[in-house]
């Protein structure tokens, strides 16, 4: 792989990761949903659950992926 597509495939891996961190946003609707689940909304207590796991899954990637990225930028 030349230095130009190992540049490519090194900003590949960020602009996945960037994609990935809308944590911000998944935090804000998780209150959202805690709110409306403490007031006895029982779909918006599902929906948090499902928000919650979706924001770990999503931190768990991005983890990986930085990993990776260092590995692959030091080789």
């Amino acid at each position: 792989m030349d230095n130009g597509a190992f540049g490519d495939f090194l900003a590949s891996i960020q602009a996945k990761i960037g994609n990935l961190n809308n944590v911000t946003v998944l935090k804000k609707r998780a209150v959202s949903f805690k709110t409306r689940a403490d007031a006895g909304d029982t779909q918006a207590a599902t929906n948090r659950a499902a928000t919650e796991d979706d924001m770990m899954n999503k931190k768990e990637a991005i983890d990986v992926l930085k990993a990776f990225f260092v590995t692959m930028k030091k080789q």
